[in-house]
């Protein structure tokens, strides 16, 4: 009834030639080009697009796009990087830019992982667009050392969680490996010193770094905005956790004897925890990461050790409840469209890789800048903002038409919270009312072509 309704409508449309009204034959085209579209809207989607990697990434952490696998919830984006020896799982959120400009992007932090056994080994990654999830193999004379990853969407909460699963298979059969954890705030290598660091913590339980995207006084006049242009920023802070569990042939979970200690920077940006994983073990990280913006009360730090302080007994049965969860966010968001292209199946696969990295790039809080969230050092090209010349509009091209404008609340809102600034642009430029939008912008009324 509703397509009836809609194919009534198009019967007073005008034709592309002249301004004469629909002929029979143009409504009945429209009707065959509408029921194909409805056919095609309902086709169940075929096996999805995967990436395999046969070399570790070497631009995580760089100033521009990554090159390794890709996963996350919408929110939260992780990038997968470094070597067998030592991998990374690097954050970045839509939602955590500086508190000023020019250069608004930078990374929030990460998690990372050190096997000294595993040096000179080989390196196999897949990333796999049906489920939002990679895996690794890493394989040398010890053995081969297996990884798989997902994200939990975000709670109600504000806390997206990144569950770590690690096993090793050793040539010898009573054979182990010694791993160390640790878990970073800001990118890889040397981060910015401008913005602000909190303290780092190490605990038998829990793993813990934060830092603010800057200080109190360049909350742009205490949330007030200038008379022309500014900075209009909201500080926040972000937080991330990690904590280690083992698993015994997929049994409950048992404590682990990890030793905390200082990590790398003299413990600024990092605490590391060392740990030994045995057969028939798998070791099973879980990072939470949540941002002060998404947070209605209270404080990022205390949110992460929260989602963190459940008690292991019941790791298994939460392990799988957070993969139904994943599973549930794909599969819905998959489901409300489709496309079959039989004579060009390279065409196809790009749609559904597409659809995939629009969820990954726009489903969370805040439009996407230039590189979206995945964001891994904290000096991005270009300023890694929302240039409003076309490209933070492209991210949107497709979206309605896919039938996901669920979406589109992401991009307006940048455009709406600059609106006093825009307004006083316009009049001392221009003399007039109206609305003077710059061509880098940010979230929250932060204009990245300002500087201080």
């Amino acid at each position: 009834a509703e397509y009836g309704d809609l194919l009534t409508d198009m019967r007073g449309l005008h034709s592309p030639i002249g301004d004469a009204l629909c002929t029979k034959t143009q409504q009945v085209r429209l009707a065959v080009a509408t029921t194909l579209l409805i056919l095609v809207s309902v086709t169940a989607s075929p096996d999805l697009p995967v990436g395999r990697w046969t070399s570790p990434p070497t631009a995580i952490p760089s100033g521009g796009a990554p090159d390794g696998p890709l996963f996350g919830n919408g929110e939260l984006a992780v990038m997968l990087g470094g070597r067998p020896d030592g991998w990374s799982l690097n954050f970045g959120m839509n939602s955590w830019v500086r508190a000023v400009g020019p250069n608004v992007a930078a990374a929030p932090g990460g998690v990372d992982l050190y096997a000294a056994a595993m040096a000179n080994a080989s390196f196999g990654a897949t990333q796999w667009t049906q489920n939002g999830s990679v895996t690794t193999e890493f394989e040398n004379e010890h053995g081969i050392l297996r990884t798989s990853s997902f994200t939990r969407p975000m709670s109600e909460g504000g806390v997206s969680v990144v569950v770590h699963q690690i096993w090793f298979d050793s040539v010898d059969a009573d054979g182990d490996i010694a791993l160390e954890l640790a878990v970073r705030a800001g990118p890889l290598g040397k981060p910015d010193d401008f913005l602000v660091w909190g303290p780092c913590e190490a605990t038998e339980i829990l793993l813990l770094a934060n830092r603010s995207n800057g200080e109190d006084w360049q909350d742009g006049y205490n949330g007030k905005p200038p008379v022309v242009g500014g900075y209009g920023s909201r500080i926040r802070r972000v937080a991330i956790g990690a904590r280690a569990m083992f698993l015994k042939d997929g049994g409950n979970a048992f404590a682990n004897t990890s030793v905390p200690h200082a990590g790398m920077d003299a413990g600024r940006t990092a605490n590391a925890s060392l740990m030994r994983l045995g057969a028939g073990e798998s070791l099973v990280v879980i990072s939470a990461v949540a941002n002060s913006a998404q947070l209605e009360y209270g404080d990022p730090v205390a949110a992460v050790a929260e989602e963190l302080s459940f008690d292991p007994g019941e790791l298994t049965s939460i392990l799988d409840f957070w993969r139904d969860q994943n599973r549930e966010m794909w599969d819905s968001y998959f489901a409300k469209s489709a496309i079959t292209l039989p004579t060009s199946p390279l065409t196809e696969r790009f749609w559904w890789a597409s659809l995939w990295l629009l969820k990954l790039s726009a489903g969370g809080s805040a439009a996407p800048g230039l590189y979206g969230p995945f964001v891994s050092s904290d000096s991005m090209a270009w300023n890694g903002d929302l240039h409003t010349n076309y490209n933070y509009q492209s991210t949107y091209y497709g979206a309605i038409q896919a039938g996901h404008e669920e979406l589109l609340p992401g991009y307006f809102a940048p455009l709406l919270s600059y609106v006093p600034w825009a307004r006083g642009w316009a009049k001392q430029l221009f003399g007039c009312r109206g609305l003077n939008h710059p061509s880098g912008n940010s979230i929250e009324g932060i204009n990245s072509r300002l500087g201080w």
